[in-house]
């Protein structure tokens, strides 16, 4: 977990070097289309969440997402996500844990075209939806389906920048002993 924390890090500073200038110059006034291709259509992303109790079970996860803008506004995403539930059972806290694999689209609502707004940001928002399962030999095995607003800001620099979250996630619980439980959640994280 250390590797892959230092590897996203490490590629976060490089990406940031990287297109500060262009983003700098575009910025500027000198090109709207300074911003590379890649820059442009794909993202990546990272959050951490929690989600409110239910049937005494307490959701928090992390994941991260990777996605590509196929049209202005409409992306597609996929994500890679641990979710755990503290479980109160007979008195006892149980912590059960879920390697999920999901897809989504994304529509952005605020800030659809250009780097920059009248002071270098541009507040976007997003409104996502997503559906996933458990993979694997998974303690809580499960499907879930979410829907959320994830609100970011595009700045001078292409480097990384915070999200915020707020969305409802629904868990169709496979697990015997876990029911079935839908919960407004709330992420922070970062992208670039």
């Amino acid at each position: 977990m250390k590797r892959l924390v230092m590897i996203v890090c490490l590629l976060t500073a490089v990406w940031g070097a990287v297109w500060s200038e262009a983003g700098a110059q575009c910025c500027a006034g000198k090109s709207e289309t300074c911003t590379p291709l890649f820059m442009r259509k794909w993202y990546f992303g990272a959050n951490v969440g929690a989600g409110l109790p239910q049937h005494d079970v307490t959701p928090v996860f992390g994941g991260v997402n990777v996605g590509y803008e196929f049209v202005p506004r409409l992306y597609a995403f996929a994500r890679a996500e641990v979710n755990t539930g503290l479980y109160e059972k007979d008195g006892e806290r149980v912590w059960n844990s879920a390697g999920n694999l999901g897809a989504g689209l994304g529509f952005r609502l605020l800030g659809a075209k250009g780097c920059c707004g009248s002071r270098g940001v541009k507040d976007c928002l997003d409104l996502r939806a997503m559906a996933g399962s458990s993979i694997g030999n998974a303690d809580w095995k499960q499907t879930f389906y979410d829907a959320g607003l994830e609100y970011y800001f595009r700045g001078r620099q292409f480097g990384c920048t915070p999200t915020i979250g707020l969305g409802y996630r629904y868990v169709d619980s496979r697990t015997t002993g876990l029911r079935n439980y839908g919960s407004v959640y709330m992420t922070i994280g970062f992208r670039f």
